[in-house]
This record gives C-alpha cells, sequence and structure tokens, in this order.
C-alpha cells in the first residue's frame, strides 16, 4: 500500500512538474501578475526556469517506475524543494519579495515534502525485505548443493553459532593499514580465534563475528529482489550469489551509502568465496579500494554450527 501511494504520488508529481514548467515557458509572467508582482526583467530567464521544473518530470517518473533503483534523483527533488523555498525566503526577508509571493513555493514545493519523506521511510523500511533468514530466501539457492554444515547453518530458524580459526592480514600502504585498523584490525595475524553468532530477524539476519573475544563485525544480511544486502555501519553491500557445487561466491554489485541509499564512489569492492570442508567450511575475504588497493585480506576455517 505504501509503495502503491509513493509510486502515485511521484506521477502526479511528474504530471504536475511538467505542466507548470511549460506554462511557464510560453507565459513567463503568468503567476507574476496574480500576486500583484512587477512583469519579469528577464522572461528568458523565468522561462529557463521553467525549463528546469520540466525536466524534473523525467526525473519524478523514473522513480515512479522504479522506487528502489533512482534514490538519487528523489534526493536532487528534496534538496530543490527544500533550498529553493529557503533561498526565496532570504528574498523576502531582504525586503527584494513581498511575503504573499511564497504561494508559489506552497504549490511547487511545500506540499510535495510528505511525499518524500515517505519514500525515504519506505527505502529504509525492513518490510520490502524478504521475510526469513536471507540465504534460505534467495532465488536460485540450492540447497542440494551444499554440504550439511552449510545447510544445516543457513537453515535454522533460530540462533545458530560455529567457531573456526582465521588468518588477517592488512594491506602494506599507511593508508591501507589507517583503514584496517578504522575497522578493528589493527594487527596481521596467523591464528584467530574466530566466534560466529547469527540471529535472524523477522526480515533478514544479524551476524556478530568475534575475533579472539572481541566484537569485530557486527553486521545485518537481507535480501531484495534476488540480491544479497549487508549492511556494515554507514555502508550497505550489495552482492549477487554464483553458487558452485561446493558453496557460494559472492560477487559485489554496488556499495551504497546508508539510509539515502546512493552509489558510494570510489567504493569499497569485497570479493569473498565459501567453500564447504569437513564438519564445516572454508572461508576467504578480500577487500579493496581504489587507487588505495588492497585493504584487509582474511580467511580460515569454521567447524559450525556449534549449537
Amino acid at each position: 500500500m505504501t509503495l502503491r501511494i509513493i509510486q502515485t504520488g511521484f506521477v502526479l508529481a511528474a504530471v504536475y512538474n511538467l505542466i507548470w514548467g511549460l506554462v511557464i515557458v510560453l507565459n513567463p509572467d503568468l503567476f507574476f501578475r496574480p500576486l500583484g508582482l512587477p512583469p519579469a526583467r528577464y522572461p528568458f530567464l523565468v522561462a529557463g526556469i521553467g525549463l528546469f521544473v520540466a525536466l524534473y518530470a523525467c526525473g519524478y517518473y523514473l522513480v515512479a517506475a522504479r522506487p528502489d533503483r533512482y534514490p538519487v534523483l528523489a534526493l536532487i527533488g528534496l534538496l530543490g524543494k527544500t533550498l529553493g523555498p529557503l533561498g526565496w525566503w532570504m528574498y523576502v526577508q531582504a525586503g527584494a519579495l513581498p511575503l504573499r509571493s511564497m504561494w508559489i513555493n506552497v504549490g511547487n514545493d511545500l506540499i510535495w515534502l510528505p511525499l518524500f519523506g515517505l519514500y525515504f521511510f519506505w527505502l529504509n523500511s525492513s518490510a520490502r525485505f524478504a521475510a526469513g533468514r536471507a540465504y534460505p530466501t534467495l532465488p536460485g539457492w540450492e540447497f542440494t548443493h551444499l554440504s550439511a554444515a552449510l545447510r544445516d547453518f543457513h537453515g535454522r530458524p533460530d540462533v545458530v553459532h560455529a567457531q573456526g580459526r582465521f588468518w588477517i592480514r592488512r594491506g602494506r600502504g599507511g593508508m591501507a593499514r589507517m583503514l584496517a585498523a578504522l575497522g578493528g584490525f589493527r594487527t596481521d595475524a596467523e591464528a584467530r580465534e574466530l566466534r560466529l553468532t547469527v540471529r535472524p530477524l523477522a526480515n533478514g539476519e544479524i551476524w556478530i563475528r568475534d575475533f579472539d573475544g572481541r566484537p569485530r563485525f557486527i553486521t545485518r544480511q537481507f535480501t531484495y529482489q534476488s540480491l544479497l544486502y549487508e549492511v556494515a555501519g554507514p555502508l550497505i553491500f550489495e552482492f549477487r550469489l554464483e553458487f558452485t557445487h561446493t558453496g557460494f561466491v559472492f560477487v559485489q554489485q554496488r556499495c551504497l551509502l546508508r539510509w539515502l541509499w546512493l552509489d558510494v564512489w570510489p567504493a569499497p569492492c569485497i570479493k569473498a568465496r565459501v567453500r564447504a570442508a569437513s564438519s564445516g567450511w572454508v572461508v576467504r575475504v578480500g577487500v579493496h579500494v581504489p587507487v588505495i588497493g588492497r585493504i584487509l585480506t582474511y580467511g580460515g576455517r569454521v567447524w559450525g554450527p556449534t549449537n
């Protein structure tokens, strides 16, 4: 229901912007006269603004068609509808425009703000994500191709634990090591004890990775439209899983800024592989950042579930 309201709202916004913009292009003084304002000194500039407003209709239409793929267009629209009235108010305060002229902002900007608020609320609402544990809800997830340990670990409906032993290697440059330290990895290691806990949520799961008894990574994973997402701090990593006969590979699609769901560039790139082994599985993860290079590589053996 919420999604239908959002899509309908952005369709209406597209139609409104298109009509309003084209009318201003054809008649730049149309809204000046009813508000008691003098005719525009440079009508072609006002007509240019009308053209910009009409072009916003294209963005709103794309948001209505694919709300999950075009948050950047919605953000641009939101900035326009907040900064525009603020700039107009500054000229009112300076005495360059009468207060009644802000009726233009009411129709063009202010009445649309609840729509943008509802959109970004929906964008971050867990209700739009697949219900239940993350991995079994992925289309193409084939339990028959995985080991018994992997099937049991990812298929349990309650809290599940595993343990293992990992090696950790940081990048060589100063910047790489600083970023690794920010992630909690201040030294290299050959054999760190890992305790892994996965807590199911109504939509997805929480992953808690403890190295040598100290929390290192606490992330949230969920699925949406056949893709796996992992939230780590202010970033959201989008993965496509490729299945093999012994495990699966994480193929990163995008890195997004949390809450706004905007593509990040330059973005960290994560490459991960899971391979079945006796009584558990083997994991290898690499983290790279463009220009800086390798930040961190870690991997090792996991045994589980242990509960």
